[in-house]
């Protein structure tokens, strides 16, 4: 199993475990470390997120396009993990969908090569999760990303195609990306994200997101849950098998 393989095996177990559920306002509130250092226009605030071994992560989506085809600061979020947009208060680009998801990333300890970083995405419309998508949003092939420091202010760095910029000379990686820039979804459903940081193979940070595009939100039970059920089921299995033996 290769590096990247081994990060994809360490962020499934994570996502089975409460450390990876962390979701909450990042900082206690929504605004994440030093800014929003990308693009014009876009204000702080409304992240979801938390901060250990060093790093800040965060995640949020907001509303793309409006009726009229503009972005806006949009977020409708439930302050805690959960963005959702209605389909009807949006008229998207060809091939975009209504919503962006944002991942702000700042190193307190060290330079943002002193770690590395996986973002998955749910690619399954449904309310069960189908993490389709896995990459380094800092990598070589990524969506590409904004790099800057702790003084960057807002919309203060330059949009980097990705593998050009030295991560050590930075503290602070942020993106705003369109679901329509990747291999995923564009309509209604309900999509998970969740971003994470590793020193070498060990996961010292993560975080998630829900976002629901038109449909209902309903409470989908945790991965643990899950196992349970799966483990009473096979119990039950065995019991049957042993009285009928």
């Amino acid at each position: 199993m290769g590096k990247f393989g081994k990060l994809l095996a360490a962020a499934a177990l994570a996502v089975l475990t409460p450390f990876a559920a962390t979701a909450a306002l990042v900082n206690g509130t929504g605004d994440v470390t030093p800014n929003v250092i990308f693009g014009t226009g876009n204000i702080n605030g409304s992240f979801t997120g938390a901060t250990a071994g060093g790093v800040e992560l965060a995640l949020r989506a907001k509303l793309r396009y409006d009726l009229t085809g503009q972005p806006q600061n949009t977020f409708n979020h439930d302050g805690v993990d959960t963005y959702t947009f209605l389909s009807s208060n949006s008229v998207p680009a060809v091939n975009r969908s209504v919503f962006n998801f944002e991942w702000p990333i700042s190193t307190l300890a060290g330079a943002l090569n002193s770690l590395t970083y996986l973002l998955t995405v749910d690619t399954d419309a449904s309310v069960n999760n189908n993490f389709g998508l896995s990459y380094d949003p800092l990598g070589l092939f990524s969506t590409g990303y904004y790099l800057g420091t702790g003084a960057s202010g807002n919309g203060g760095a330059a949009f980097n195609a990705g593998g050009t910029g030295t991560l050590g000379n930075f503290t602070v990686g942020q993106n705003s990306v369109n679901m329509g820039f990747i291999a995923a979804p564009l309509g209604s459903g309900q999509f998970t994200f969740t971003l994470s940081a590793f020193n070498g193979q060990a996961l010292v940070n993560s975080t998630t997101m829900h976002v629901i595009v038109d449909a209902p939100a309903p409470v989908p039970l945790p991965a643990g849950g899950l196992l349970l059920i799966g483990a009473l089921g096979g119990l039950a299995g065995l019991r049957r098998r042993a009285k009928s033996a």
